[in-house]
């Protein structure tokens, strides 16, 4: 089982949620969508010799 932490991800969601509360959205700030899915796709073909059990992907600001 590997479980996935993203940081903010510049979506529609996101960008929603943040004008609902009244708050700047800076997409730039953010992790890019086709990021987190590489990032996922990546995970299940380790080398044998190892596993992944997290992924953390902080913002890059």
């Amino acid at each position: 089982m590997t479980s996935v932490y993203p940081a903010g991800t510049a979506g529609d969601l996101l960008r929603r949620t943040r004008v609902a509360f009244g708050r700047d959205h800076d997409p730039s700030a953010c992790v890019r969508p086709e990021t987190v899915a590489a990032v996922i796709l990546g995970a299940p073909s380790p080398p044998s010799d190892a596993q992944v059990g997290e992924i953390d992907l902080p913002a890059t600001s």
